[in-house]
């Protein structure tokens, strides 16, 4: 059996797909950490089991951000063993 993640019923809605188009749109697909392209819609609080039926938390503009996939992984503290530089390259360095 495979585990569903918090919020597929969310993530698999056509309102997220409505509104995350619109969360898009509102940044002009420019990432609001750091200014590039941005295709990442980011949840600022994080949606758990505990506050996913909240439409202001799930669906809330105010609750969204536009980030490029380097800072939403930033974000989430993901690849912890690679330190990010910040050229343009995009290269990732072993730690």
């Amino acid at each position: 059996m495979q585990r569903r993640r918090v919020g597929s019923a969310v993530y698999e809605s056509q309102r997220w797909e409505r509104v995350r188009k619109l969360c898009l749109e509102r940044s002009h697909y420019i990432c609001e950490m750091c200014g590039r392209a941005g295709n990442t819609v980011h949840h600022k609080i994080a949606l758990t089991a505990d506050n996913l039926h909240i439409d202001a938390i799930a669906y809330g503009l105010d609750n969204l951000q536009c980030l490029c996939l380097e800072c939403h992984n930033k974000v989430h503290d993901r690849f912890k063993k690679y330190r990010f530089q910040t050229d343009c390259a995009r290269r990732y360095t072993l730690l």
